[in-house]
């Protein structure tokens, strides 16, 4: 949102930020802040939120200013990043071999290890686990 072009006569301490589910006709505060953004989180996701702000100064609350549009609640979706620290690994023959690589992105990525094209089979020698960030 933007500065009103009128503060009443008194420089403006704060905004009320207030939601409402689309469905419903109450309007709760979800944010107070000094600053013209704000991020609302515990969203149900799909769900459409109606969102209004009001200024507030030392001689009280403006009338709320009401966004014109419903807002629909999306998952932040992050594109999978795989960044393994080596490019190529070298052991001498007979040796263990331990590859553990950082990955993110939301939703979570699905990992999969293969070799020509074939999922790696777990065996006695091939062991893959996979953590919250990290694939070995």
């Amino acid at each position: 949102w933007e500065k009103p072009e009128h503060d009443g006569g008194s420089r403006i301490i704060q905004y009320i930020v207030e939601m409402q589910p689309k469905a419903s006709d109450k309007w709760s505060a979800c944010a107070h802040v000094k600053t013209l953004e704000t991020v609302v989180t515990n969203l149900v996701q799909g769900e459409a939120y109606l969102f209004r702000v009001i200024a507030v100064n030392e001689k009280g609350k403006s009338d709320p200013r009401t966004l014109a549009v419903p807002v629909y609640a999306k998952d932040l979706v992050i594109e999978p990043d795989v960044r393994p620290a080596f490019n190529s690994y070298s052991i001498q023959a007979g040796q263990d071999l331990k590859v553990e690589i950082p990955i993110a992105g939301r939703p979570k990525p699905t990992i999969s290890w293969t070799k020509d094209g074939q999922p790696l089979k777990q065996t006695t020698r091939v062991n893959v686990t996979d953590s919250a960030n990290l694939t070995t």
